[in-house]
Formats: C-alpha cells, sequence, structure tokens
C-alpha cells in the first residue's frame, strides 16, 4: 500500500476546515460512501458550487484526507483482527 504526502496546502486553514467539516459530518452520523458522494458532488465541474467560488482547492484537499483517513483505519482494524485470528487459530492447533 502506497501512503501519500500531505498535499503541500495542508498548512492553509481551508485544508482544516475542510478535515473538521468531514469529521462532523461524520460523527454526526454520516456513512464513509455518503462523504464520498458529497465529495465527488464538491469536485463536479458542472456544479456551480465548485467554481471555487466557496470551495477552495485546500479546503477539498482536507474533506478528501479526512474520507482517505477513515478507509486506512478500516483496513488497519482489518489487518489486525485477521492477525488477531490468525494468532487464535495458531494457539488452538
Amino acid at each position: 500500500m502506497t501512503v501519500a504526502a500531505l498535499p503541500s496546502d495542508s498548512a492553509d486553514p481551508d485544508f482544516h476546515r475542510g478535515r473538521a467539516d468531514a469529521y462532523d459530518e461524520h460523527q454526526a452520523g454520516t456513512d464513509v460512501e455518503t462523504l464520498e458522494d458529497r465529495y465527488e458532488w464538491m469536485t463536479d465541474p458542472t456544479t456551480a458550487r465548485t467554481a471555487r467560488q466557496l470551495l477552495s482547492t485546500a479546503y477539498l484537499h482536507g474533506y478528501r484526507a479526512f474520507i482517505e483517513d477513515l478507509a486506512a483505519e478500516k483496513h488497519w482494524k482489518r489487518y489486525i483482527a485477521n492477525t488477531e485470528y490468525a494468532a487464535w487459530l495458531e494457539a488452538t492447533r
């Protein structure tokens, strides 16, 4: 698995606003698929909102970064569960 570096605009306050908005939505009960749909909507060039009038590139990078963090956490939990299961199987032999 490849881990990407933070975008160069990670020092921009909009980057952190995007992460915070995605975090708040997730904490309010929004699932990852809905967050991804919202991100796609925000980046859709046919949507007037994405004319960069209201959302900066840094904001979008921050929003996406949080979604990627959720995906990484899901994979990590699956890896740990598989490792623990393999250890349990080995111990029961």
